[in-house]
């Protein structure tokens, strides 16, 4: 996997689809993840498009920010993605976002909508409230926070050890970026701002989603013009992992419709 340096940090991503032409697409995963949750659509999409997905700040093999966990912010995560799109030539993306990384996606449509060419927000809704049973988890049983994230991010219908190696796989950052992340979801809220999103859109939600529950993103839907709404069942909050075909195919919508 290659590496590219981005406001002075050591950046890992992943990339698929090399030279492929059309609109790039960059993946951005969600909270305490990093750039594995992507591999199967990564492979999928690669067939036809130049795909990316990058490793944010002090998760994956990417290094930390100057500030560290202090530093945490999905507006700081925009601007990290914006200087890796420019650092890896990608001067417009479709930007697929998972959970955290659909915030971080809809942040960089809000602040570059020239830049982005189409939105596949998976898990998304307009803000992002942790329950307070995550932040004790992070502060008291960190080493068990994929058993957690197992039992209430994964539909029923997925196999419990199936849930439990995602969910495992899942955890590739620090107790302290963990936590970071979660309080920065907790802080953003951009339901006030999302009705000036023009950008081609389209939000993957689980019928079984616990964590951002199908309604917040049917929400988007009738506050984001033109966005189509495709409910996934047997899936939670992972869809891309749970059911990376229908996901695929909710992609290709918005990928139609880009150069």
């Amino acid at each position: 996997m290659p590496f590219t340096v981005v406001h002075g940090v050591r950046t890992r991503y992943r990339e698929t689809g090399a030279g492929r032409p059309g609109t790039p697409l960059v993946f951005v995963h969600g909270a305490a993840g990093s750039s594995v949750t992507w591999l199967g659509l990564l492979r999928q999409l690669g067939r036809t498009r130049r795909c990316l997905a990058l490793d944010l700040p002090g998760h994956g093999q990417t290094g930390l920010l100057p500030e560290g966990a202090r530093a945490v912010s999905i507006e700081a995560y925009r601007d990290f993605l914006g200087a890796f799109c420019a650092a890896a030539c990608v001067p417009r993306a479709v930007l697929v976002g998972h959970s955290m990384g659909s915030a971080v996606a809809l942040e960089a449509a809000l602040a570059w909508p020239e830049r982005v060419a189409g939105l596949v927000l998976v898990g998304a809704a307009a803000r992002l409230p942790v329950a307070p049973a995550i932040f004790e988890a992070i502060d008291k049983h960190f080493d068990k926070l994929p058993e957690l994230l197992a039992e209430v991010g994964f539909s029923p219908h997925t196999p419990k050890e199936l849930a439990l190696r995602y969910a495992r796989a899942g955890v590739h950052a620090t107790q302290e970026i963990v936590r970071a992340d979660f309080e920065a979801c907790t802080r953003w809220d951009a339901r006030e701002r999302i009705g000036r999103i023009v950008t081609p859109t389209v939000v993957i939600a689980g019928d079984d989603d616990l964590l951002t529950p199908p309604k917040w993103g049917r929400w988007l839907g009738e506050h984001i013009p033109g966005t189509r709404v495709v409910a996934v069942p047997r899936a939670g909050h992972m869809a891309q992992l749970e059911a990376p075909d229908a996901t695929a195919v909710a992609a290709a919508h918005v990928l139609q419709g880009s150069c």
